[in-house]
């Protein structure tokens, strides 16, 4: 592949590609530059996600208080309990295993 398109290159243009050990030194310094902010982009995402989740959880059981004790409280209630969020509980159940 590199082969074509050093040719492709050279036969459009009538030069030739050369890679310098500083350009080739200068792409692996990149390379690992960019590598290195995808990798906190992506460990920022998931902490987003978890204290996100920890809020939606801690919601879902604020909520299933609040109507327990509306329907066994008042008697005005609609005596049905939500459900849990299946995939809450299920992230839920695997932050205890670890």
């Amino acid at each position: 592949m590199v082969e074509a398109k050093s040719r492709k290159f050279y036969d459009e243009l009538r030069r030739y590609n050369y890679v310098t050990p500083t350009s080739y030194l200068e792409l692996l310094g990149t390379f690992i530059r960019l590598l290195g902010a995808k990798r906190s982009e992506i460990v920022e995402g998931r902490r987003r996600l978890e204290v996100g989740l920890q809020k939606l959880l801690s919601t879902a059981a604020q909520v299933r208080g609040a109507c327990a004790a509306w329907t066994t409280g008042s008697g005005l209630g609609l005596g049905v309990l939500p459900a849990p969020v299946p995939a809450l509980e299920r992230w839920r159940s695997r932050r205890r295993l670890r």
